[in-house]
């Protein structure tokens, strides 16, 4: 439906005029984007309609898709000039032309957002994207040189994952496992799938169909309230939110979390956590919520079994993997697990050396806050971790750190919460605590020996240089003795023959004095 504006304009006939061109994808998108541009040729040169033009596009994307590029040809019919600025309102279900890749796009207002910013639909792509009101206007055409103003409003459904719904996806991520990925709703396709965006994450603006099993709302925000320790929490994660459980909970609101299906463990800011829910029948339930009722039940098939005291001798031949287990203890004590062994994953476990030289018997009674179907998953993780702690306490060098030590001693403490006798690896921890302990004080003790003697070696060869100084010094000094000694014997022969000189003098003086005349 066109209403007018009440405004004429010719199409600009001057080589150098500003005007918009639409790219003719496939005919049946004329007029969705619209691109400024300037003549390149006076349109009196054109003898036809039916001749093209050429037109040069301002500020071009040259690497994006759906550019167009800097100067093409172009009919009559795909030309128009500037649309003259309007200032209207906009509403949900308005049809609307948004700047987009430095064109205009024609789609609809599916939300306004407040604080001038709307929630549009783009056509062409398609795409939802969110911009400012300085990046909208009224979808005109112009006809008859004349602008009509598009009055079409799209009706908006209120489905649960309509146009523009913020929702989480659900994927595959090695190696955690399954990862929510926030995203928001483009369309419904025919195929009955849905056209999902993601956002942020490292896939920021990656488009995917999903089918609706894969699809849930995003969860309601929780508020600040602290974590408990072994609650169920997702992680945020750069691919998405992780299903994850709370180990340790640390200061300055952090918490050490094991992560996804393989547990790797990692610390995270309560910022970056959120109560793990699920989506069922149209509502949102905590996983500690589910399990009460779960709790509940195996409470009280626990009661009655107690209630029987079921007996199990020597001679009768077991369940080969029951969840009825017979504690060493006391035999006459029956401990009931919080599920039912079924995985062929028991009998590999008991096969396990290390598991046989350190056997267990956990109660796992901690699983009871998990979801039934996950408990035995859990159980047989948990010993296979306990053997995997087990490997590398005898693995252990005697370089490796005290946190990495300190951190294995912290993780059978978990373990013992759920029923492993943890007192022989924390004593063999402890006491190589201990050997690490005295080897450091030794190491201290020995540096310091060390660098004692390595003073005193320091100065022995100060002392020894001077020696060997003193030494030169004194064949110095003895040479320079010996060049006096011969010079004095020289002079001493000197004074010899110049003192018969004097004498000799003298004696001549005195006779030639006394000689007669």
């Amino acid at each position: 439906m066109l209403s007018t504006t009440g405004r004429k304009e010719k199409l600009p006939a001057s080589k150098g005029s500003e005007i918009e061109v639409s790219l003719d994808w496939h005919h049946h998108r004329l007029g969705e984007v619209w691109y400024r541009a300037t003549l390149q040729e006076n349109l009196a040169a054109a003898s036809s309609k039916r001749k093209k033009l050429s037109v040069r596009h301002l500020n071009p994307l040259l690497n994006e898709d759906h550019s167009p590029p800097v100067i093409t040809t172009a009919v009559h019919r795909l030309l128009r000039p500037v649309p003259p600025p309007l200032e209207v309102g906009f509403g949900e279900g308005d049809m609307i032309d948004a700047a987009h890749k430095d064109g205009w796009w024609s789609g609809w207002v599916i939300k306004v957002m407040g604080n001038g910013r709307f929630l549009v639909y783009l056509r062409f792509e398609p795409d939802v994207i969110e911009v400012e009101r300085k990046d909208l206007r009224p979808h005109l055409v112009w006809k008859d040189e004349e602008w009509f103003r598009c009055c079409e409003e799209k009706l908006l459904t209120e489905k649960e994952f309509s146009t523009g719904t913020t929702v989480e996806v659900k994927k595959k991520v090695e190696p955690f496992g399954i990862i929510w990925a926030p995203a928001i709703t483009i369309k419904e396709n025919e195929t009955g799938t849905l056209l999902v965006k993601y956002k942020g994450f490292g896939r920021e603006g990656r488009k995917t169909n999903v089918s609706y099993s894969k699809i849930r709302p995003s969860p309601p925000p929780f508020g600040s309230r602290a974590f408990g320790l072994m609650e169920n929490v997702d992680a945020l994660l750069e691919s998405g939110w992780c299903p994850s459980v709370v180990t340790m909970v640390l200061s300055w609101n952090r918490y050490a979390v094991l992560l996804g299906r393989n547990k790797p463990c990692e610390v995270f800011n309560h910022s970056q956590l959120r109560p793990s829910v699920e989506w069922s029948d149209g509502a949102w339930q905590t996983q500690e919520e589910k399990a009460n009722e779960e709790s509940n039940n195996i409470e009280s098939v626990n009661e009655r079994q107690r209630g029987q005291q079921p007996q199990v001798s020597a001679s009768q031949t077991p369940d080969p993997m029951p969840n009825v287990v017979e504690t060493p203890k006391a035999k006459e004590t029956i401990m009931v697990l919080p599920f039912v062994k079924k995985s062929p994953c028991w009998q590999v476990l008991e096969s396990v050396e290390i598991l046989k030289a350190v056997p267990q018997h956990p109660h796992f009674s901690p699983l009871l806050k998990c979801k039934e179907a996950l408990r035995e998953g859990e159980a047989i993780r948990a010993m296979i971790n306990f053997a995997k702690l087990l490997g590398i306490v005898g693995d252990l060098q005697v370089d490796a750190s005290l946190n990495d030590i300190n951190s294995i001693n912290e993780f059978f403490l978990m373990l013992e919460k759920y029923g492993f006798d943890v007192t022989a690896p924390r004593a063999k921890i402890e006491k190589l605590l201990s050997i690490k302990e005295s080897r450091t004080w030794a190491l201290e003790e020995l540096q310091v020996a060390e660098r004692v003697m390595a003073e005193k070696d320091n100065k022995r060869r100060k002392l020894e240089d001077q020696i060997v100084e003193l030494q030169r010094q004194e064949a110095l000094l003895k040479e320079e003795k010996v060049r006096e000694d011969k010079e004095i014997a020289r002079i001493q022969s000197e004074a010899v023959v110049l003192d018969q000189k004097v004498q000799n003098a003298v004696q001549e003086f005195l006779v030639t004095a006394t000689a007669p005349w």
